[in-house]
């Protein structure tokens, strides 16, 4: 019996450099790949060739990644081919036109290996499933002595399927970094956050929590250390909250914490508790952080919400750090 060809892969991009890496990392744990820098050459490839996925850079230029992908699904050869775009951006109006368009994830660039190779296995494994799919149901129109085999198998590919999807969704809503939730689904849970306060009327807060000096500690002792000196402040945050409450990464050295139910005075007494207990624990060089807060009102919006948080952490970096402010 014939090994099942590798999957195959094609990765889109203008940028020689991120095609190397992205190529390099596919192709390490397994996948075949082809490029392309533009247009033309993807349309021309996914009809000929039939890749099991497209990974797809939104600025292409000429023909840019949303109507590459718009194309490829009106097209019947092509339109169950799944795309993932590559973006250096994460603003939530690109991610929605992607999706809009007939994308089924976005990575981020640069490219984080693990995300990066977790995503492609679980869309190529859903594509191959509902690929295996048709053909079994093919097969039990044609035979029905096959029924029950089809049957059996059909259950099997459910349950993979399902097990993939899983997989998914706990990678989409999870940083690998810190093992926190990641910014899209803080993003999420602010929007629930303010959807129910516009309801109840009950307050909630936010903290902005950044990590004071955090280039010189991955100058000084490696990224390595940085990424540990990451995980253990995500921990020392998320420790002791309540249940409801919730502690992501908001990115790079960023950390957000959500505290429903929680006005201005809970909320900074919270703030100092964590800026106490990070400045306590023993790390191996000295780790502080400055953390900036704000209480929702009837006049804010989320995006409001966020600035102030923001303009709040800056005012204590400017007072010197290690130290909590509140947006009055």
């Amino acid at each position: 019996m014939n090994a099942e060809p590798k999957p195959l892969v094609l990765i889109v991009d203008d940028n020689p450099q991120n095609l190397r890496v992205a190529v390099g990392v596919l192709e390490e744990v397994g996948y075949e790949c082809a490029m392309a820098v533009s247009g033309e050459e993807v349309v021309a490839f996914a009809e000929s060739d039939r890749p099991d996925l497209i990974l797809l850079d939104i600025m292409i230029p000429g023909m840019d990644g949303y109507e590459i992908c718009s194309r490829l699904k009106q097209h019947p050869a092509t339109g169950d081919i799944p795309v993932i775009f590559l973006t250096a951006r994460s603003d939530a109006q690109d991610v929605v036109k992607g999706f809009a368009v007939g994308a089924v994830d976005y990575v981020t660039k640069p490219f984080n290996r693990p995300e990066l190779t977790a995503r492609v296995a679980a869309h190529v494994e859903l594509k191959r499933s509902r690929d295996g799919l048709k053909r079994y149901v093919s097969e039990m129109e044609a035979v029905n002595t096959e029924l029950r085999a089809a049957y059996d198998t059909i259950t099997q590919k459910s349950r993979q399927l399902e097990a993939a999807m899983e997989e998914l969704e706990l990678v989409s809503r999870t940083d690998v970094v810190t093992n926190l939730a990641n910014r899209r689904f803080m993003q999420a849970r602010l929007s629930e956050e303010m959807a129910r306060y516009s309801r109840s009327g009950l307050p909630f807060s936010i903290i902005l929590v950044d990590a004071d000096h955090f280039k010189s500690i991955n100058d000084t002792y490696g990224h390595d250390y940085g990424d540990l000196v990451l995980r253990t402040l995500g921990e020392l945050l998320s420790h002791g909250l309540r249940t409801q409450d919730l502690t992501a990464r908001w990115g790079g050295e960023e950390f957000l914490v959500l505290l429903p139910d929680t006005g201005a005075q809970g909320g900074a007494q919270v703030a100092e508790r964590l800026r106490y207990r990070v400045e306590a624990y023993r790390f191996n060089s000295r780790v502080t952080v400055t953390l900036g807060g704000a209480t929702v009102a009837p006049d804010k919006t989320l995006h409001t919400l966020l600035r102030e948080a923001d303009a709040a952490l800056y005012a204590g970096k400017f007072a010197g750090r290690n130290c909590v402010r509140w947006y009055e």
